[in-house]
């Protein structure tokens, strides 16, 4: 049961980050691909920041593609515990930017973020579980992968 568990957690955190790249890379109506993502960076970047605004560009423009790799990575269940760190520092990193709401008037009841980064962490901390591709690859070497019970 451990293994199904975890396989639901990678492919649910995975899928939605997948989903948050291409979102962010696949023109709406009325654009076309670069404009779409410097608005999205235009958006995202906040002057007079803690992070300097040349970084926070970069890290927007390279946000969605780092998203789209990570996601795919978690889905496949290849080098699980790298991409659910990556992901894990990614919500990190929401999280600071757009500060934490503990206790909002309105909307959701508790950040979002944080709960997809107790997910990512408990992935990159137990890892793929049996039905993954790292699993695959690990027995073929004899190595001991994360298996569950």
């Amino acid at each position: 049961m451990t293994n199904i568990a975890l396989l639901v957690c990678r492919l649910t955190l995975g899928m939605l980050f997948v989903f948050a790249g291409i979102r962010k890379l696949i023109p709406t109506a009325g654009t076309t691909f670069p404009a779409n993502l410097q608005a999205f960076v235009n958006g995202a970047v906040v002057p007079n920041a803690p992070l300097p605004e040349a970084i926070s560009r970069i890290y927007g423009y390279s946000l969605p593609f780092v998203e789209l790799l990570a996601g795919a990575l978690l889905v496949v269940g290849l080098l699980t515990r790298l991409s659910a760190t990556l992901i894990l520092l990614m919500l990190v990193s929401f999280v600071l930017a757009m500060g934490l709401n503990w206790w909002p008037v309105r909307g959701p009841a508790f950040s979002e973020n944080v709960i997809l980064a107790c997910l990512a962490f408990l992935l990159a901390s137990v890892g793929p579980g049996r039905y993954s591709m790292d699993a695959g690859i690990l027995s073929k070497r004899g190595a001991k992968v994360s298996r569950g019970k």
